[in-house]
């Protein structure tokens, strides 16, 4: 019998298979099948039972989600619904709940996608694998879908608040080109918005007629940032750098600092000279994103009686008000 007919006669059992026990079987058997040929060196055998393995574990995740859904593993068949009744039918099979939520992972990747990466590695002469697809065409697709959640909760400026005389701002600036891979993306730490977009939120509704505006942005976002600062009806004043002690990401330049542009509008004075720092901030990188305290402590500082918000805000603060998904 030769590998091509085993193969065949493989996929044809995997496709007529109803239930999670019936595909597990095929499942296990392709791996005890591909142990033995990677034992023995056979890539022609490692691959197609590799294969195999893969298209059960992503047949696995399409009845699981289909068990919640109260989709039967027979024919026509109509079950119950609910966690339980999932977790207690794979429990039966032999499928544990970490076995099940990565085969909907795989399950959950289009066909299309699926199938050019079991077409790419073929061609490679490689056999595929399960963590590896995950992580080239699934784990983008669930962070979009986490994204969008966390985009769903960004609510438009509440009417009624304000006017405000202080508004610091970290806008999640889009970055277009690609100066890093897809693990280290922005996008993996919080949703980032287009320039229009953040120009477009109606901050001169909470603004008072004289009030001050402090901007951060990073080298490749400065032109849109002046333009951010204008379409919010300020005017550019100044700027500090924040350098940080290690070099990060960066694709003309490995970036070491980030701007903090100072705006204005109105007649809204400097801080007094005692509270007037040095343009240079020297501070360690903390969590993605998160900007060194002592900038909110000097604006305490210098504008102390003053209401003031933060815009895109990730946390809150005693005498702030914060506008933001995560505050």
């Amino acid at each position: 019998m030769t590998a091509l007919v085993k193969y065949d006669a493989a996929r044809r059992a995997l496709a007529e298979a109803r239930d999670v026990d019936e595909v597990k079987d095929i499942r296990d058997k392709a791996e005890a099948l591909r142990l033995y040929a990677k034992q023995k060196n056979d890539i022609e055998l490692e691959k197609w039972t590799a294969e195999i393995k893969l298209r059960a574990q992503r047949k696995i995740g399409e009845i699981s989600r289909g068990l919640e859904k109260g989709k039967g593993q027979g024919r026509g068949q109509v079950l119950p619904t609910g966690g339980k009744y999932k977790k207690d039918t794979l429990k039966a099979a032999g499928v544990s709940t970490s076995a099940a939520n990565r085969c909907e992972e795989i399950a959950e990747i289009p066909e299309q996608l699926f199938d050019t990466y079991i077409e790419k590695k073929t061609k490679a002469n490689h056999p595929v694998s399960a963590k590896e697809v995950v992580q080239m065409t699934g784990k983008p697709m669930r962070r979009d879908k986490k994204l969008d959640k966390i985009r769903a909760k960004n609510k438009p400026l509440p009417t009624g608040i304000g006017p405000f005389n202080v508004i610091y701002a970290d806008p999640p600036w889009t970055y277009e080109h690609g100066m890093m891979s897809q693990s280290r993306h922005f996008e993996n730490n919080y949703p980032t918005e287009t320039t229009a977009m953040i120009a477009g939120i109606a901050v001169g509704k909470i603004t008072a007629d004289d009030c001050i505006l402090f901007l951060w942005t990073t080298s490749p976002k400065l032109e849109e940032a002046f333009d951010v600062i204008g379409a919010w009806g300020f005017k550019y004043q100044t700027s500090a750098v924040w350098i940080k002690p290690s070099i990060g990401m960066g694709y003309w330049f490995r970036q070491q600092h980030e701007h903090l542009l100072l705006a204005t509008k109105g007649k809204m004075p400097a801080p007094i000279e005692a509270d007037r720092p040095a343009s240079v901030i020297e501070a360690p990188r903390k969590k993605h994103s998160q900007k060194p305290t002592s900038i909110l402590d000097m604006i305490d500082r210098a504008y102390p009686n003053l209401p003031k918000i933060e815009l895109f805000a990730r946390s809150t603060r005693g005498g702030w008000d914060s506008w933001g998904n995560e505050a």
